[in-house]
Order: C-alpha cells, then sequence, then structure tokens
C-alpha cells in the first residue's frame, strides 16, 4: 500500500488527536512528526503539552529539550535536559550524538551536564565559550 510520506501520518494522527487531546502517545508521535518535518513550532508546542502530562516522564523533558534547542531557546533547553537528568535520563552518549542538539554545543552549562559535573542555579547560555 502506498502511503504520501510524512504527511500521511500527519494527517492521521492529527485527526486522532483531535479526537483525544490528552493522549501522550498520540502528542508524543505528532511532536516526532512535525520535528521531522522542520516544524519547530508545532513540535515545541506537542513536546509542551507532554510534560505538562507527564511531568515525571525523562523522554518528555528531553524531547521538549530538543525541540527547544532547534528553536534557538538554549537557556530553557538545557533547563529542560537538566530536568531530564534529574529525572532519570543517563544517555549522556546520545547527548554527544543527538543534532538537535548542535546549538548547544559551544554552551558551558552543557557541556557540564553532558559530562556528569553537578549543576547550580541556570545560567543564560546566550553567550557561547570557546
Amino acid at each position: 500500500m502506498y502511503f504520501e510520506g510524512i504527511d500521511f501520518y500527519k494527517s492521521f494522527y492529527e485527526s486522532l488527536y483531535a479526537k483525544n487531546k490528552n493522549y501522550t502517545e498520540i502528542i508524543w508521535i505528532l511532536a516526532r512528526l512535525y520535528s521531522a518535518s522542520g516544524d519547530t513550532r508545532k513540535s515545541m508546542k506537542m513536546d509542551r503539552k507532554c510534560v505538562r502530562l507527564d511531568p515525571t516522564n525523562p523522554m518528555a523533558h528531553y524531547n521538549l529539550a530538543c525541540s527547544l534547542a532547534l528553536a534557538g531557546k538554549k537557556t530553557e533547553a538545557i533547563t529542560e535536559i537538566q530536568r531530564a537528568i534529574e529525572l532519570g535520563y543517563n544517555d549522556r552518549q546520545w547527548f554527544n550524538d543527538d543534532t538537535d542538539l548542535d546549538s548547544l554545543r559551544n554552551c558551558q552549562r552543557f557541556k557540564d551536564l553532558i559530562s556528569g559535573k553537578k549543576m547550580g542555579a541556570p545560567k543564560s547560555c546566550n553567550k557561547q565559550t570557546s
């Protein structure tokens, strides 16, 4: 059977979402589809909703961090990464490999987080470090 690619899946899951706006699995899938199609605004909206619906889920915070990083919201992204780690996300190697986080690579706070250093109060990450 032939499908129209990602647009087919977006339409399908959007129709499911319209019937149940609190179904976290559908919201999560839509966020990934929006991200894959380059719609960072919609992806971030869905990721924020996932965090609201399931605030103790480390993957929800990690995915929100990715959307925020893609949108250039570095300080917020790193705060979400820190929260994901606090909730049990521990794949620090993936932090190095995930291209969604490329905008954070020069931020010292990000470097400290992925190296496992203890973090203090959040600081701005808008200035890059060498």
